[in-house]
């Protein structure tokens, strides 16, 4: 049956390609207009408000004889609406009876099918644009200099394809190494906004067409083979004749330019340094200066556009940044850690760069690598000005390197992200949203993981985390308020939240030490005053690994923490991590049992010595009555397991350090207090605490249970909480 299938498609291609041949040997040498101009795009996916920018300038910029189509979902009937009250045609997506390709190189399929209408119909454009959409503004009349036959767009002069791991590894995965050395000291030049006259565009057209369908189908619907084929035929295919446009010509694509070389004018207009201004402006969200005041710009216009507009932003919705109180959403810090990845140093940066929320820095902290992570370092260095590249003299351990990141950054919110893992495009703008909807401030958010080898997707859930969520324990009524309800217009992003999110939220008690029931490093997102209670100052380097056991385990005793019961991150099974061996399968251990309890262990040592080492600093934090309760707890959860005889007990660890700082402690809390304290830790020393407690007592688990589910049929959070209760009892 396959084979029958493979036939069928091979011979659906066949005709394809002849017919596509056929067309271009018909075409004339000369196309006379009979027509205007035309602006052709792909809409799909998108609100109105997130086109705004496009839509409102080209309103401004095109002239009169210029129509403009885009191809949008069937059932976007408010962008329709939208789109037809600017004098915008709409067409159906549809990707008209043509193999399967990936949805950028697909819209080319039905470009072309869309012009051969026209032509067939007696209809010739004069000049033609196919164009993004979401990051492409209009600034000056549209076709103000003539277009050439075709005309390719570059980008920096100073960035090659070999610079960009993007392109890299779309050329490499779309036509092999051989070809991408032959390009690699070319320059890019962006597929997002192509033009020409009519027959140059059907050239191209047809050109990615053939090129698309000589592939196998596993390179057609692969990220990025738009741009491979693009690049490709411009430097070894049919569209090597095309005009070469250098960046600001007329596109300014501005991904690789300098943001501090750039501003925009009163008008929304991006400027560079010499005051030239394009037709049209590429990329323009990568800068988050030049992102608000184009929005701005764009809700101004729609505001004061046709009678009755602020009905009709009313009806759509349409929030736009600081579009009527000036405020910003929370900065939000990604701190890569580096040790030997180099491998995998470029799709991390490269996942934090596609992250769909606006306000975000990056920096990465290299713990003196040994590899080839130098070299890759030196050209991110290069290319993107803007993030911050650290090294370590010599290797100190992950908790160093998050200290040192943390010491660089700035923002409110901060993620730690592994270098051989992936943030998937929507991680930080669901993390900030739970903090912002959430009703207790809680210290971090921790998100599930895919766990992957190689390129597949292997488990789709961490196992730890899942649990948690599925047996219903964390559930709590009234905890979530969605921000983007409440106060929309202090939320203006509308990328395609769930919206059952506020069920797949659980909170993890403070005061707790608990289980592990959390992401690893990189599906944690923490408030940098939590962080900074456990990683500001002090001598941490003796920890050298476990610092996300330390971090999580620490933070959430004292401030508690939210699972987001949604995967978010890309955990990589690669043979070379420090914890993972393979990916979780039941029964069978992931990792080495005693690395599992050695990270539990000193993780326990480093929170305490934290607390006994910083009494003032907590107690100020705290107070004295939670700094106590903490202690006493640690105590009680003090790591203990019989396998692992070669560690030293734990029993009097707390107790001795509280006699080391007998004196300063008294101080601080009183004599009473202090007595009342060791009096705890003694009397919590004659429990043992096992290394694995998640399990209640043999007696209450039917009850527990009886709670979980019955909360979780009826949608009872109080349920679920009592549950919860009975089951940590």
């Amino acid at each position: 049956m396959r084979h029958i299938v493979d036939e069928m498609a091979s011979e659906t291609i066949t005709k394809i390609r002849l017919d596509l041949l056929a067309f271009e040997q018909s075409l004339p040498d000369e196309l006379l207009p009979t027509r205007g101009d035309l602006v052709l795009g792909l809409a799909l996916g998108y609100e109105p408000q997130t086109i705004a920018p496009w839509v409102e300038s080209l309103n401004e910029m095109r002239r009169e004889n210029t129509e403009a189509v885009l191809f949008i979902d069937r059932d976007a009937i408010a962008l329709k609406r939208y789109l037809t009250s600017r004098s915008i045609k709409t067409c159906t997506f549809a990707q008209h009876d043509y193999p399967s390709a990936y949805i950028a190189m697909a819209r080319f399929f039905d470009f072309l099918h869309f012009l051969r209408k026209q032509l067939m119909e007696g209809n010739v454009y004069g000049q033609v644009l196919l164009t993004d959409v979401r990051d492409v503004v209009f600034q000056k009349q549209l076709f103000s200099n003539p277009c050439h036959e075709l005309e390719y767009h570059f980008e920096n002069s100073e960035i090659t394809i070999g610079d960009c791991a993007y392109n890299s590894k779309w050329i490499s995965n779309t036509f092999g190494c051989e070809v991408l050395n032959e390009l690699a000291n070319e320059n890019i030049s962006c597929a997002g906004t192509v033009c020409g006259r009519a027959r140059g565009i059907f050239q191209y057209l047809i050109h990615m067409q053939l090129a698309c369908l000589a592939l196998t189908e596993d390179k057609r619907t692969a990220h990025g083979v738009d741009q491979a084929i693009h690049n490709y035929l411009f430097y070894k295919g049919a569209c090597r004749t095309a005009k070469r446009m250098t960046n600001f010509d007329r596109v300014a694509t501005l991904h690789y330019v300098n943001g501090d070389s750039l501003d925009c004018d009163e008008e929304g207009r991006v400027v560079n340094e010499t005051g030239d201004t394009s037709e049209i402006a590429h990329q323009w969200d990568r800068h988050q200066r030049l992102r608000r005041k184009i929005e701005q710009v764009a809700f101004q216009r729609m505001t004061r556009s046709a009678t009755g507009a602020m009905h009709e932003l009313k009806s759509m919705k349409l929030n736009l940044p600081g579009a009527s109180n000036g405020l910003e959403l929370p900065l939000v810090s990604v701190i890569i850690t580096n040790y030997n990845y180099a491998q995998f140093l470029p799709d991390a940066v490269a996942s934090v760069e596609a992250q769909t929320y606006p306000h975000i820095e990056c920096i990465i902290v290299d713990d003196a690598s040994t590899d080839e992570s130098g070299a890759v370092l030196e050209g991110i260095a290069r290319r993107q000005a803007a993030i911050k590249v650290l090294r370590h003299e010599t290797n100190c351990g992950q908790t160093a390197a998050f200290s040192t990141g943390l010491a660089a950054s700035s923002g409110e919110y901060v993620v730690f992200l592994d270098a051989d893992d992936v943030l998937l495009s929507t991680f930080v703008e669901t993390h900030i949203f739970v903090h912002l909807s959430v009703r207790k401030p809680i210290g971090f958010t921790s998100s599930d993981m895919l766990q992957t080898t190689g390129n597949r997707i292997v488990r789709a859930c961490w196992s730890h985390l899942s649990n948690y969520a599925a047996s219903g324990l964390g559930l709590r009524s009234n905890i979530f308020r969605r921000i983007d309800r409440c106060t929309a217009d202090l939320w203006p992003l509308k990328s395609v939240l769930l919206d059952d999110i506020e069920k797949r939220v659980h909170l993890v008690e403070s005061g707790a030490w608990g289980d592990w029931v959390y992401a690893p490093t990189s599906g944690n997102c923490f408030r940098r005053d939590a962080v900074e209670l456990f990683l500001g100052g002090g001598n941490l380097m003796n920890l050298k690994f476990h610092g996300d056991t330390y971090l999580n385990k620490g933070v959430c005793l004292v401030s508690g923490a939210v699972l987001i019961d949604i995967p978010l991150t890309i955990y990589r099974i690669h043979g070379g991590n420090g914890f993972s061996n393979h990916a979780e399968l039941f029964g069978v251990h992931a990792a080495d049992p005693e690395k599992a309890f050695r990270a539990e262990y000193y993780a326990w040592r480093a929170v305490v010595d934290r607390l006994i080492d910083s009494p003032d600093f907590f107690v100020r934090k705290m107070g004295v009555y939670r700094y106590t309760e903490a202690l006493v707890l640690m105590q009680k959860a003090r790591v203990v397991s019989p396998d692992f005889p070669q560690f030293e007990s734990l029993d009097f660890y707390l107790e001795n350090a509280l006699h080391s700082k007998a004196e300063t402690l008294t101080k601080l809390t009183g004599e009473d207090k202090f007595r009342f304290l060791m009096d705890g830790v003694k009397g919590a020393g004659l429990r043992r605490a096992d290394h694995k407690n998640f399990a209640p007592r043999p007696l209450l688990r039917p009850a527990a249970e009886l709670f979980l589910t019955a909360g979780r049929a009826l949608h009872a959070p109080f349920l679920s909480q009592i549950g919860s209760k009975l089951w940590s009892w």
